[in-house]
């Protein structure tokens, strides 16, 4: 279980409008608040206004409200989905003396554990008790001397109970050794109350991979509160698209139950189910209005997927015995595949292993042939997250170094000359922008650039910057050829050992930049400015002055999404092992039972082409193979990348390069992929 680990980073005046992704439910208690729920709490006890309740949500999206009535009483109740009435409501704790600021949560099983404050008859200082599962006995017992009490769950479902003790110091204690160790919370000062626990989600390929962060609001109850933030963590999760055929053809209307939900294919025949988790094996079924029950069975959610979308074709209905050789043992097949050729399966039987009580199934995959007569790198229209950690180098003059997770520290050297050091792993890119927390222990020079367009070489160098001055001054600047051009420069007044956030921005011709002091608002854009000088390059952090030791946080860089988008083919033959497919409407044709590392001949023709492509393919190792193949006008124009070779006598052949790829089908009209890895093709002339 990975706890807490608070690092340091604190602030004050925190902008609430800032946190997008709460998983929380600020927005709508602010609402309960104002509206029905005290108009609910009000009706039922005859209150004033109450401001000692607390709201939580269990896994099904149902609100839950722990409140302290007049007679201090604990209540926990439920509303409708109307607001008007409670669904549940239930007096759970009664203390002669009185109890007061009640917190809830819930735990990992969906059941509700309650803190509150009692106060002992005569006796001057509060006490927290919890109340949890069995709800009695020792599901009921004192904590600790304090006030304050809050409930929090971690993202790894750990539960938290934060308190103010009599020295007016927060500790916290955890569900990890039942509550028993309580832990100094150190950033507090004395007084602070602990006012909130949140964790906002930062986006880095939604929603397959987000990153999360804890952070606990506490202060003095008067003034806005400060915040204190755990490391940065990973959450990855998996989509799946059914695609359901019926005959050969995308199935509408089928009624997929998969992962404890229920989805309805589309015309394509598909059903999308997003935010799976992996390293686990779920059961499916099929079932259909006009055709039944269909096929059902289990797909494993392996750990590889994380993070990815996965497409499968699945058959409606379980194949007939005159189509597919079955096993000799009778047992009840769970079916799951594509299209089944008889010649193939029949030709390798499947038979159960000696426990024929273990279930088993027969799958037919089919590596798929993209037949395309061009392509081009284009923008989805969405925007990639980056915090890279890893794959800096330096880009010009060479630069002292060193990376940990999202930090970079430059030591030097101490000469003055333009370094920039670039993240590979992202590439080069057009509009984006890049976001960092800066400080150095000097002011001297230029100490702190922000780079985006950047490329060139030592003495070339070109790209945009912002950068700070000499303590005094931000200004936006480029590099042509080695020679700085200063676009615009402001007076603004920074301190060295003290930490800035600098956010530079580029999109088409439009260049802007601002800068403020971590701990402060965000400023509005500084500086404006237009130049159309470069269209692309890297992104990078750097300086000019060599001095100090400066220290690069929190880098986040972001950029639109492109996808390779191929002009594919539609109704062209092609032929490959004995095998004669026709591409469909995305420019595929499926074949069965080809081999990984064997080298198959292959033939494409199409009417409106005059020529016959033809050449050898070998197939690459993997699951979900989609290998483009490009036809030709004339097919001896491809690209030559190497000398011809003739390995064979008398034949002359020419190798041209084209690529191959794992592909998620994508419902658009044009075929998007990635490039992984190289492919060689023999073209016979």
């Amino acid at each position: 279980m990975k706890r807490l680990d608070w690092d340091g980073k604190k602030g004050e005046g925190f902008d609430f409008d800032e946190w997008k992704y709460w998983e929380y439910l600020e927005q709508t208690k602010q609402q309960f608040e104002e509206e029905e729920l005290i108009a609910l709490i009000t009706k039922e006890h005859a209150l004033a206004v109450p401001d000692q309740f607390d709201i939580a949500e269990d896994s099904g999206g149902q609100i839950w409200v722990v409140y302290r009535a007049n007679d201090g009483d604990i209540w926990l109740a439920s509303p409708n989905l109307e607001l008007n009435d409670w669904v549940f409501h239930e007096r759970i704790l009664y203390v002669p003396s009185g109890s007061t600021n009640p917190t809830i949560t819930f735990d990992e099983e969906d059941r509700h554990l309650i803190a509150c404050e009692f106060l002992p008859a005569g006796a001057e200082q509060k006490e927290i008790w919890l109340y949890q599962p069995p709800y009695s006995g020792d599901g009921i017992k004192k904590i600790a001397d304090g006030e304050h009490p809050l409930l929090a769950r971690n993202f790894h479902n750990e539960l938290f109970l934060f308190y103010q003790t009599p020295e007016g110091e927060i500790y916290y204690r955890r569900s990890g050794d039942n509550f028993v160790s309580d832990t100094l919370f150190i950033d507090a000062v004395e007084g602070d109350l602990p006012v909130g626990f949140r964790i906002p989600l930062f986006p880095v390929n939604p929603p397959y991979h987000m990153k999360y962060q804890h952070a606990l609001f506490y202060g003095d109850n008067i003034e806005p509160p400060r915040y204190s933030l755990t490391e940065k963590g990973d959450v990855f999760t998996v989509g799946l698209t059914f695609k359901v055929l019926h005959r050969g053809t995308p199935l509408e209307g089928a009624i997929v139950d998969f992962a404890g939900r229920q989805k309805v294919t589309d015309v394509d025949g598909e059903a999308i189910f997003l935010s799976l988790p992996y390293g686990i094996t779920l059961s499916y079924s099929f079932s259909h209005s006009l055709l039944g029950q269909g096929a059902k069975g289990f797909f494993e959610l392996s750990e590889t997927f994380k993070g990815q979308h996965l497409i499968r074709s699945f058959t409606f209905d379980k194949p007939d015995t005159n189509e597919v050789l079955l096993p000799i043992a009778d047992i009840d097949l769970f079916w799951q595949g594509t299209e089944y050729i008889t010649e193939t399966v029949a030709d390798t039987p499947l038979t159960p292993v000696a426990n024929v009580g273990i279930e088993w199934e027969l799958m037919l995959k089919p590596i798929y042939v993209l037949v395309y007569s061009n392509w081009e790198i284009c923008e989805t229209g969405d925007i990639a997250y980056n915090t890279p950690n890893d794959s800096w180098v330096s880009l010009w003059n060479l630069t002292n170094f060193t990376v940990s997770g999202t930090t970079v520290t430059m030591t030097g050297p101490s000469s003055n000359l333009p370094r920039n050091i670039i993240n590979e792993s992202i590439g080069v890119f057009n509009d984006g922008e890049i976001l960092a927390k800066c400080k150095s222990t000097s002011t001297s020079g230029n100490q702190f650039r922000l780079f985006l367009r950047s490329g060139g070489e030592v003495g070339n160098e070109n790209g945009y910057y912002a950068d700070l001055l000499s303590g005094t001054h931000f200004q936006v600047r480029k590099y042509v050829n080695g020679a700085n051009t200063t676009f615009q420069q402001i007076d603004y007044n920074w301190n060295a050992n003290t930490s800035y956030w600098i956010r530079f921005k580029v999109k088409e011709n439009q260049i802007k930049a601002k800068v403020w002091l971590d701990g402060e608002s965000e400023p509005d854009w500084m500086i404006e400015v237009l130049d159309d000088e470069f269209t692309e390059g890297f992104a990078g952090i750097g300086a000019w002055n060599g001095t100090g030791t400066k220290v690069f946080e929190d880098i986040l860089i972001s950029y639109p999404e492109t996808e390779k988008v191929y002009e594919f083919i539609t109704n062209a033959e092609v032929k490959i092992a004995g095998q004669v497919q026709q591409t469909n409407q995305e420019g595929l044709a499926p074949f069965y039972e080809l081999q990984a590392n064997e080298t198959y001949e292959f033939e494409i023709s199409h009417p409106d082409y005059a020529e016959v492509t033809t050449g050898k393919l070998t197939i690459p190792e993997g699951d979900d193979l989609i290998l483009p193949v490009k036809i030709y006008e004339f097919p001896f124009d491809g690209q030559i990348v190497e000398q011809p070779i003739s390995p064979i006598a008398d034949v002359d052949i020419e190798w041209i390069q084209i690529h191959y790829e794992d592909r998620s089908l994508k419902d658009r009209a044009n075929v998007l992929a990635s490039v992984n890895s190289i492919l060689w093709v023999e073209v016979e002339s």
